[in-house]
């Protein structure tokens, strides 16, 4: 008897240490469910935060990237207008270059114009010089053959039949020579018109300009005073031939009549 109440005294031990270790157990299950519950909210506040913070994120990284494309843009039109003004800045730099051309081509073509103009000046005066020239040989060819008719009944034979043949002769010469005077005079009026011509159009800067760049290196301006030069050259021989056959003539009339 007194076995089995110790033994159930035991197990009465046993049980009572179980329920005290099963009861320690769920108060510390208690404690850990309660403290998960707690780490749960936890989390789940830190994850609403977080979510929170990358909605605004998201908006700052759009928000940037709208921004960075603006700049882009900016930079772009920038870029755009900087090489616009380049190109003007160049274009301005050519045109001020060859604007310092104009002033040089134009100082040059007004040396060349008051060179032409003095030329023509002075082939305006040996012409009249020239055909004073030849009215004087005109009158002393008259003269002479007045002097021949006055003089021709002590004239006989030979000296008769020379100044026949002779007088004529002369006289178509003095008239071939009137005939290239002539030809050369129209030969300049006609020049000294195109010269004119080509001075009224250089009168004002702009078309001043204008002609210079329809210039190539001034060659047609060189063509145009070779041609000139060559009129004054031709002039000039011209002149003196007329002046060495206009006294062999005279040599010749005076020596038939004496």
């Amino acid at each position: 008897m007194c076995d089995d109440d110790i033994h159930n005294e035991q197990n009465d031990v046993e049980s009572d240490d179980e329920h005290v270790t099963l009861a320690n157990l769920m108060a510390n299950l208690k404690h850990d469910v309660d403290e998960n519950k707690k780490i749960q909210k936890q989390l789940k506040k830190a994850n609403t935060t977080l979510s929170q913070e990358l909605k605004e994120c998201k908006a700052i990284l759009a928000e940037t990237s709208k921004t960075l494309g603006e700049s882009y843009s900016v930079r772009d039109s920038c870029l755009v207008a900087l090489q616009t003004k380049q190109a003007e800045f160049e274009k301005y730099k050519a045109f001020n270059d060859h604007t310092v051309d104009y002033v040089k081509l134009e100082r040059k073509l007004n040396e060349i114009l008051g060179q032409l103009a003095q030329k023509d000046i002075e082939i305006k005066e040996d012409l009249k010089t020239k055909s004073y020239e030849i009215s004087v040989v005109k009158e002393k060819h008259d003269e002479l053959m007045k002097q021949s008719l006055l003089t021709k009944s002590h004239y006989k034979g030979l000296v008769k039949q020379e100044t026949k043949q002779e007088m004529p002769a002369d006289l178509k010469y003095v008239e071939s020579l009137e005939k290239e005077i002539d030809e050369l005079e129209s030969d300049k009026a006609e020049f000294s018109n195109m010269y004119d011509m080509i001075l009224k159009e250089c009168v004002s800067k702009d078309v001043m300009c204008s002609y210079l760049l329809s210039l190539s290196d001034l060659d047609a301006l060189a063509e145009l005073q070779c041609l000139y030069l060559h009129k004054v050259k031709e002039c000039d021989c011209l002149a003196q031939k007329i002046s060495n056959q206009t006294d062999s003539v005279s040599k010749e009339v005076y020596s038939k009549l004496l």
